[in-house]
């Protein structure tokens, strides 16, 4: 029984084979021969066909160069020598492909990443509503002139964006064509962006760094089996997947993840120290009479875009009318309709050990008397499923796009509201009689947690030790 076309693909580029009697570098002629190769499994038959004689299969193979086409049928067994013609070799590939199924019977696998998919990552990217502490990243992610994404953009995509699109694209919907593929995809991805947030907290326990170490064996293991491509890298060369399976080690001995920027041995103390002294002019200055009126204006717009990060006593409001801002251990918090972003909190209603999603639409008082009033966001319909249910490592949870109806919620925000940070993400996939669905987040500084001596909420496990921690600065 002959075998599908399908299983001779890897006999036709082989990156471990750096020289042939034919080719002296194969890396220099990968392009051509993985053309040569795309053309070698195109069906024959069928509506997919696009090759449907052996003239336009030659009109394509001829238009490559000779060394490839050299390579390509020494590769397949088919004895070229140097004095064949483009147009012999390109009748010894014919007929070895007369000798191969006219139509795969293995099914095609679709696209991992198709435009569309990239599209809707980077309208993910765009409607997103963000609080005002969650640095930017490019909108138009995934295109030549999205230029260099930074380390910090890599950490924002791979723990907010990309893990939000990619489980409404792939395990939203499951009863499509390829859906069990994707699916399998998503979890795949998934373990990667798990891991990615563990490593990234503000806080680790037992649990945590086991987590992370089971999630980076997941990926490992079926990286070669949904990503073939990877099996050709050279291990020795990309010690990346060595040194993760570490961090677990690290995780356990010195707890998660402080960025120090290379900065190791007294650098970092130094680049602390410049940036101290560099702020002490500047306040000097400031409190001059003769400071430039320019400076003096660049402060206001400054301290308009970035609230101090003062640890303290919260800063209270001026009078008892009603505020835009509200700034508590350093984070500050709006109104609704001020900043939609910093307005989304998780909180503890009163009398209630439930946590509960909402918007601030108005803050008012002053100093203690200062109270949050906050209308809950609809939870999801019992009839309808979360899609992030199956990652309890990834802080999201799918809720109604609606706001309930009646009385708001007036909370205290010193003793009773947890105060964390949410994205919301309006997705309209099927709608329902509750309205359409967003997607909310949880984002903390974890000094917030602390004065109210609670676990964040999203990640509390029972089970947890508390290893280490550090508060986010």
């Amino acid at each position: 029984m002959k075998k599908p076309l399908f299983q001779h693909m890897s006999m036709i580029f082989d990156p471990t084979i750096l020289t042939t009697p034919f080719v002296s570098s194969q890396r220099r002629n990968k392009k051509q021969i993985d053309s040569l190769h795309a053309i070698l499994v195109l069906p024959l038959d069928g509506p997919a066909a696009t090759i449907r004689n052996e003239g336009d299969f030659l009109k394509r193979v001829c238009s490559k160069n000779k060394k490839p086409l050299q390579h390509v049928c020494w590769s397949l067994g088919l004895d070229p020598t140097p004095n064949d013609l483009k147009a012999d070799l390109a009748e010894k590939l014919w007929k070895w492909r007369l000798t191969k199924p006219r139509v795969s019977t293995f099914p095609l696998r679709p696209k991992t990443m198709p435009p569309d998919g990239v599209a809707f990552i980077q309208k993910v990217i765009v409607e997103t509503v963000t609080p005002a502490w969650i640095n930017s990243v490019p909108k138009n992610y995934g295109h030549n002139n999205a230029g260099t994404i930074k380390a910090d953009e890599w950490r924002v995509l791979a723990t907010i964006y990309i893990p939000i699109a990619l489980v409404l694209m792939w395990g939203d919907d499951l009863s499509g064509q390829h859906a069990a593929h994707f699916f399998t995809l998503l979890m795949h991805s998934m373990a990667m962006f798990q891991a990615t947030t563990l490593a990234c907290r503000y806080s680790t326990s037992e649990s945590r760094a086991s987590a992370y170490r089971n999630f980076i064996k997941h990926w490992i293991d079926q990286l070669h089996s949904l990503h073939p491509h990877a099996k050709f890298h050279d291990r020795k060369k990309r010690p990346n997947i060595h040194a993760a399976f570490h961090i677990f080690d690290f995780l356990r001995l010195f707890g998660p993840r402080i960025n120090t920027n290379d900065h190791i041995g007294g650098e970092m103390e130094a680049s602390i120290l410049k940036s101290f002294m560099r702020g002490a002019n500047l306040r000097r200055w400031l409190n001059r009479s003769d400071c430039p009126q320019v400076i003096r204006e660049f402060k206001r717009l400054f301290d308009l875009a970035f609230t101090p990060r003062d640890f303290g006593e919260e800063t209270p409001p001026k009078n008892d009318q009603e505020h835009a801002h509200y700034n508590f251990k350093g984070v500050n918090y709006s109104r609704a309709s001020t900043h939609l972003g910093n307005s989304l909190v998780l909180f503890y209603p009163l009398n209630s050990t439930q946590a509960t999603a909402g918007s601030i639409e108005k803050i008012t008082g002053a100093g203690k008397s200062t109270r949050f009033f906050i209308r809950r966001q609809a939870p999801l319909p019992a009839n309808k499923r979360d899609p992030f249910t199956p990652f309890p490592h990834f802080p999201a949870k799918t809720y109604s796009s609606k706001m309930m109806d009646g009385r708001l919620d007036e909370i205290h925000p010193d003793r009773t509201i947890i105060m964390v940070r949410g994205r919301i993400l309006p997705h309209a996939i099927e709608a329902f009689s509750d309205g359409q669905r967003i997607v909310i987040a949880y984002f903390t500084h974890q000094t917030l947690w602390d004065v109210c001596s609670i676990e964040p909420i999203a990640v509390r496990l029972a089970d947890e030790v508390p290893l280490a921690a550090h508060e986010e600065v």
